[in-house]
């Protein structure tokens, strides 16, 4: 069978960026990132302004290959792998520094812009919370939280537990709240994220006070929970899409890929039996949807309750947490609340192309379905009130456990709101 050409596309020309050179591997494939670098973010230039692009590039790749073990440059940045891409640059810099030429700051700096031109970093500035010296601020805040489980229990809803989305908090704001929570015998936990650890690393964490592990040993004056705190980092970086940073109006260029400023070091999980018969587990944001070894152990335990704390848009079924939280729901029919701040909400209401939202949380589970928990303007705070129902689980052999088993349900939820808001709280602002 013979396929004649289209004379048509045949007289038709390439543009010329697509003409030229290109760095290329041994197999003479086009390396992707400097494709990228050089003929779709630089392809305005002049060729032999390109040329040197090509030149630091290929001397940069040939710097990866190098090291030992090699380094997959474009998987390095792609990924991205920061401490892989640092030891390309580390070692290139020395090279450079042991060779001589004028070219040699040149090829630095192209180095450095081919490095960080195709991504960049981003980190979220607490500004919403007061500074850590700020004392009256920071107790203003605490008693907020306290008076809002108050006009809760006024209301007649009954509180057992405070939750705080991601990055809500830092660490020494985390412990101020969980000694005024520990000195009431009714709330059980405290969970937040937070921006550092017990250590002061910077990050992304999840902190929980367990208060109820004290047991009958809890008093109004008992400390011994502060040992009992678990904190954890989050295992996956969040990347910003383009449409995201459409969505919430931020000042970023569309055309990088932007990611999370963290250090991962570790993954891990804390499980905690709760009543003696629930387990109950965290997740924070993509950890909820990426693959990654803690979701087989999640699956493999089945908890009864996972808490996913977010910064997030609107809370809605169709959107990316209630997919993930359906997967959960169905196998191993765990119930899942995923929660964020209100903050990414309000920011995409203002850019208007999207309608107004208030979906602080998504509740699912097995029995129920998929609810949204919407925030009502006047409102502060959510009170989610959950029902135990008894189920039966059975092995692959048809043993059952007579029942023993529970599900978390969705009952009810109400809003709270208390006189007792500064106007800093107000404003969003914590700090000067």
């Amino acid at each position: 069978m013979h396929f004649a050409p289209d004379s048509r596309a045949a007289a038709q020309q390439l543009p010329a960026i697509l003409t030229g050179p290109v760095v290329t591997d041994a197999l003479g494939l086009p390396r992707y990132a400097a494709t990228i670098w050089i003929d779709f973010l630089h392809g305005h230039l002049a060729a032999h302004t390109r040329s040197a692009y090509r030149r630091a590039a290929t001397a940069l790749y040939r710097q990866a290959e190098q090291c030992v073990p090699a380094i997959d440059l474009d998987l390095a940045l792609l990924s991205p792998n920061l401490p892989d891409v640092e030891r390309v640059l580390s070692a290139f810099l020395l090279t450079l520094q042991i060779g001589s030429g004028v070219a040699t700051n040149l090829q630095w700096r192209l180095a450095r812009s081919f490095v960080f031109d195709h991504w960049g970093w981003f980190d979220a500035k607490q500004t919403w919370l007061p500074k850590n010296d700020d004392r009256k601020r920071r107790e203003s805040f605490v008693d907020f939280i306290t008076s809002l489980v108050q006009a809760a229990r006024e209301g007649g809803q009954r509180v057992d537990a405070v939750v705080l989305p991601e990055l809500a908090l830092n660490y020494v704001q985390f412990r101020s709240l969980a000694n005024a929570l520990a000195r009431d015998a009714k709330i059980d936990f405290l969970i937040s994220g937070v921006s550092h650890d017990q250590h002061q690393r910077a990050g992304n964490f999840v902190a929980i006070a367990p208060f109820f592990l004290l047991g009958d040993e809890r008093d109004a004056a008992i400390t011994g929970w502060e040992r009992l705190v678990l904190v954890r980092e989050k295992h996956h970086r969040w990347k910003l899409e383009r449409s995201q940073i459409d969505a919430y109006g931020l000042n970023l260029d569309p055309d990088k890929s932007w990611w999370e400023s963290l250090r991962i070091l570790s993954r891990s999980l804390d499980v905690m039996v709760y009543r003696g018969r629930s387990t109950l587990t965290t997740l924070i944001c993509e950890d909820l949807a990426r693959v990654d070894p803690c979701q087989a152990v999640v699956r493999a335990i089945g908890p009864n309750l996972l808490i996913a704390l977010l910064m997030d848009g609107p809370q809605l079924s169709a959107r990316w947490p209630g997919r993930y939280a359906t997967v959960l729901a169905e196998d191993p029919g765990t119930s899942v609340l995923s929660f964020t701040s209100f903050g990414l909400i309000a920011r995409q209401n203002d850019q208007g192309k999207f309608p107004q939202a208030s979906g602080i949380a998504l509740w699912k589970d097995e029995a129920t379905g998929a609810r949204t928990l919407e925030l009502p303007r006047e409102a502060d705070a959510l009170v989610l009130s959950l029902i135990a129902v008894a189920k039966t689980e059975r092995t692959l052999d048809g043993r059952t456990d007579d029942g023993s088993s529970h599900r978390w349900e969705y009952e009810n939820h109400k809003p709270v709101k208390t006189m007792q808001k500064p106007d800093w709280i107000r404003t969003g602002r914590g700090r000067d």
